[in-house]
């Protein structure tokens, strides 16, 4: 997975006497939209096993199927999410300009993907009614995991956005030219500089992914979530000594 906050994200350690993830727990990361990680998880209740009904099914006629077509939906979009690359190094061209310009251009793309997260959170809500009838455990993890997932993720590319801002209106940090600075990396930081409404949306995935730790004992999704809750939320450019690009 490429961007920024899960490179710079804790991982869970796995000792080397370890095995990876079994088949089982792979399938549960390729449903959710995701690669295997750092991980290690060797077997999933009973329970939690897949029924008859596949994803692929679900995609395939969600007419038939609406909860678990709208999940397999909100699947694609977290994998669309995760794969997104920042833009983590900034050179300090005097040229401000065209700098801005860039970052532009940039920003087109996140406001596409800030756009199909929201409209997938959407569409979560309009079928959170159907958690109680639908029968398969599995499928009501898939489902609270993505909507805290998405939400995380939401305030995530909407904080990376508003880094792109800083650059746009020249509210960098000053650089020290005398300490070799020639530019800006995005860092993680505890701390959001987002609005308040984004900040919630962090708040908000932390305490479902904290109820799925909770409720999903010893599963991928309490494994994942506990990851995700401890993740820094926020990002901002600092000073720094960019190496030359080849």
């Amino acid at each position: 997975m490429n961007c920024l906050w899960i490179a710079a994200a804790l991982v869970m350690a796995a000792s080397a006497e370890e095995k990876p993830n079994s088949p089982a727990v792979q399938e549960v990361f390729v449903e959710l939209g995701l690669s295997p990680d750092e991980m290690v998880l060797k077997a999933i209740p009973d329970k939690y096993k897949p029924d008859e009904v596949t994803a692929a099914m679900a995609r395939k006629d969600p007419k038939k199927y609406p909860f678990r077509a709208v999940v397999v939906a909100a699947a694609e979009t977290l994998k669309a999410a995760s794969q997104f690359q920042m833009m983590t190094e900034l050179s300090a061209s005097k040229d401000f300009f065209a700098r801005a310009k860039a970052v532009a251009a940039q920003q087109e793309p996140v406001a596409v993907l800030i756009l199909t997260i929201e409209e997938s959170l959407s569409e979560l809500d309009i079928v959170a009614a159907q958690l109680k009838t639908e029968k398969s455990p599995r499928w009501q993890a898939h489902y609270h995991y993505l909507s805290a997932r998405l939400k995380s993720e939401n305030a995530r590319v909407q904080e990376y956005n508003f880094m792109l801002g800083k650059v746009r209106t020249d509210t960098l940090v000053e650089l020290d030219e005398k300490a070799g600075q020639n530019g800006w990396k995005l860092g993680a930081m505890e701390k959001m500089q987002s609005s308040k409404s984004i900040r919630d949306l962090a708040t908000q995935a932390a305490k479902q992914f904290e109820a799925i730790e909770t409720d999903y004992p010893e599963t991928p999704w309490a494994k994942l979530a506990e990851r995700d809750r401890v993740r820094k939320a926020g990002l901002a450019w600092e000073p720094a000594k960019l190496e030359p690009k080849p």
